[in-house]
């Protein structure tokens, strides 16, 4: 009888017997780790890390243990040098034991079941040409260009963390930043507590500051649910806070929080964010914070700047080698004096100390007037434009002023590349718009400005304080104004200016009695002002047109005509001194003995102008000198309205006579348009 056998296929034979050899090589393999010395590894480690690191790595003593539920590891005496600009290390460890969950290791998850660490000391360094320790992609020996950022930590989760002995040191000259704090975590001390503490204290900007930051306990750790913290800084007046949650733990790319700001200035953030903030008074300010990977957006900000409040929402884009800032600001009460300080109106020179500009960084700045200067002089360091791009929108629609009626504020501001735009730049009136374009070149050490507003349709009318009964003058007022300098304050760029100023009223009318002050006729003026008498006189054409060059401006023309009237004007101001030098020649249409035959003349600085008779032409007529005190005072108020001290670059606007049947000798005004 014969028996049927299965032969066996020979490729199955092969499978079977390599499966045994693999299953033998891991066996020794295993037993040979069980038993290796696995310090002998560690002169091969620190030889790759150092090179990997760019600078020296040590290790004391490595142990491992495989036959373990969680396989283990302990590093002893653990030291990372710093770069060779920098004397000592970075980083300091006594040791560290850690255990990880292999089985995590098939999900694709570096899990740790503990992480011990003890007596680290870490020390982070940035010296102010931007080499920092903490910057392992080269040796750092020459001055640092501002690098693209590196991705946010992402730490492997960790069940049970604990931290002894641990310190902190930061000395940070670009952010103006030290701080020595110790950083601890026990989860088992307390699973109510904090898991994580960090806690110190250093200096911010040269103002002594704490820091104090706390981190749920990590027991029982749910990988798809937040991590919450909590964080809160006060650097002398600065304060902030934060609330928020980890998306995921240890996962720093994603988190959420509520912020609240509060400080003397908004340039003072500065060092806390690496953005350049303009200088702001007190502010507070709140919003939710959202982080997802270099992106940034603080969203349903509100809060105060000054008087004003602010509400919009902002993004940061920190993704690039230079952050891109980005905001769309509301304002429903904007007092437009917390402006001022942007421009620098208030801020103290810093005259190249850096405890100087710590001053003006962090104090509010203080009024203007104190200087008795209209321009202000702060010396603005443009490094900081040539940090970042910017995109500010701002929008008012309620705003206080003290000297001209505003109904809205609608501003633009782009920044690229070391190059400032504000455009629009437009203040609404209840009648008329000031309007224009601002261009400040940066990319070089002294910036390059050009100026172009203007002034349209805006009616005289409004402009009369709340005892007038009627206004004094009427008509539409058209100006414009072209200008280019160089310099890094406002005052620097106004006094290196060339351009022109340009002022037209078309046609319009003025109380008689300021009409014939202007003559002067001085009897019968003061009689219509003491009457209180309503009679107009008309306007037929005025035109103040200024030429500068080099920051000093000259009348060419000069001219009002009026139906009683006839003014003509001469002389200028001076951006660099702010001195004023205007002489108005008046000459009535009618005959009357009583008229004084003087100039009038306008002096002062634009801060503070004053007006007068000319004294050399008063000298044969001395008993009407005695009527000087009350003359001025109308003619000051007429001033009031075209001033060289009024607001921006209408400063130098003043009227004077010519009249329609001179026209051949003044053909009119320019042509306003934009261009």
């Amino acid at each position: 009888m014969l028996m049927n056998t299965q032969r066996v296929p020979r490729h199955v034979h092969i499978g079977r017997v390599l499966g045994i050899v693999v299953v033998a090589v891991l066996i020794v393999l295993l037993l040979v780790l069980s038993v290796f010395d696995w310090n002998r590894l560690r002169r091969p480690i620190e030889r790759m890390a150092s090179a990997d690191l760019h600078r020296q790595v040590h290790i004391d003593h490595l142990s491992v243990q495989l036959w373990r539920r969680n396989p283990s590891a302990r590093i002893d005496g653990l030291s990372i040098a710093n770069p060779s600009w920098a004397p000592g290390n970075m980083a300091q460890i006594g040791s560290i034991d850690l255990a990880i969950e292999p089985w995590r290791l098939f999900t694709g998850h570096l899990v740790l079941a503990r992480l011990q660490i003890d007596q680290p000391q870490v020390t982070l360094l940035r010296d102010a040409d931007n080499r920092a320790n903490w910057d392992f992609s080269s040796d750092q020996e020459e001055k640092q260009k501002p690098q693209k950022p590196g991705p946010p930590a992402h730490i492997p989760a960790i069940h049970l963390f604990t931290m002894n002995g641990g310190l902190l040191t930061v000395n940070d000259r670009v952010r103006k930043l030290t701080f020595d704090g110790s950083v601890s975590a026990d989860e088992r001390k307390a699973r109510s507590a904090s898991g994580f503490e960090l806690k110190g204290h250093g200096h911010l900007n040269d103002k002594p500051f704490e820091l104090t930051f706390t981190g749920s306990p990590l027991f029982n750790i749910q990988f798809d649910k937040p991590y919450d913290y909590d964080a809160l800084l006060r650097a002398g007046e600065l304060q902030a806070t934060a609330r928020g949650a980890i998306d995921h733990p240890f996962d720093m790319a994603h988190l959420s929080s509520t912020v609240d700001f509060r400080g003397e200035n908004l340039a003072s953030l500065h060092y806390l964010t690496g953005l350049a903030l303009p200088f702001t008074p007190p502010f507070h300010l709140s919003g939710d914070l959202r982080r997802d990977g270099m992106l940034f957006s603080l969203k349903n900000l509100q809060g105060t700047v000054g008087d004003s409040d602010l509400h919009g929402d902002i993004r940061v884009d920190a993704s690039g080698e230079r952050p891109k800032f980005n905001a769309n600001l509301i304002s429903h009460a904007l007092d437009l004096s917390d402006l001022a300080p942007s421009v620098g109106a208030g801020v103290q020179n810093d005259k190249g100390s850096d405890a100087a500009r710590t001053h003006a960084d962090t104090e509010a700045p203080k009024s203007q007037q104190a200087s008795g200067k209209l321009l202000p002089t702060y010396q603005f360091d443009f490094d900081g434009l040539r940090s970042m791009d910017a995109s500010v929108e701002l929008r008012a629609d309620a705003v206080k002023t003290q000297k001209m009626p505003i109904q809205a504020v609608d501003l633009k501001l782009v920044l690229e590349h070391g190059v400032l735009t504000l455009d629009p730049a437009d203040l609404t009136l209840p009648q008329g718009k000031l309007g224009g374009a601002i261009r400040i070149n940066a990319e070089q050490s002294v910036a390059n400005t050009s100026i172009d507003l203007r002034l349209s349709n805006v009616k005289l009318a409004q402009f009369r304080s709340a005892k007038m009964s009627e206004p004094p003058i009427e008509g539409d007022l058209l100006s414009r104004v072209v200008l280019n300098g160089t310099g890094n304050s406002v005052h620097d760029i106004l006094a290196s200016s060339n351009g022109e100023l340009v002022a037209v009223i078309p046609d319009g009318q003025m109380r008689e009695g300021f009409a014939e002050l202007m003559g002067i006729n001085v009897a019968r003026a003061l009689g219509l002002l003491m009457t209180g008498s309503q009679k107009a006189d008309g306007i037929r054409c005025g035109i103040a047109a200024f030429k500068v060059d080099q920051g000093k401006a000259s009348a060419q023309p000069l001219v009002l005509d009026m139906d009683t009237v006839d003014i003509t004007g001469s002389g200028g101001f001076d951006f660099n001194t702010e001195d004023l030098n205007l002489r108005l020649k008046g000459a009535s249409k009618r005959f009357d003995p009583l008229r004084v035959r003087a100039p009038i003349i306008i002096h002062g600085t634009l801060a503070k102008p004053s007006i007068g008779l000319d004294p050399k032409s008063l000298a044969a007529q001395g008993g009407i000198a005695a009527a000087l005190g009350v003359v001025a005072t109308p003619v000051a108020a007429l001033a009031a309205f075209i001033d060289p001290g009024l607001a921006k670059n209408q400063d130098c606007v003043k009227l004077l006579s010519s009249g329609p049947e001179k026209a051949a000798e003044h053909p009119g005004p320019p042509q306003l348009t934009r261009k």
